[in-house]
């Protein structure tokens, strides 16, 4: 989830600098982790999910 979290930031920072960003797709084989994004529910890292859930209502692109 730390990885997905920290492309998201990447998305916000080049979408602010460059604007140009429109649609998103982020790829994990982190079954454990697209789960908790799917369900809403973390054990191991509820924050991160948290802060997920934040930037991707944030971010003004679509995020797959």
């Amino acid at each position: 989830m730390v990885a997905i979290k920290m492309s998201l930031d990447w998305v916000l920072e080049f979408s602010r600098k460059f604007n140009l960003v429109k649609n998103v797709t982020i790829f994990s084989d982190s079954l454990s982790s697209l789960t908790a994004i799917k369900t809403g529910k973390s054990l191991c890292r509820p924050n991160t999910l948290n802060k997920i859930y934040a930037l991707v209502d944030y971010i003004n692109v679509k995020v797959k």
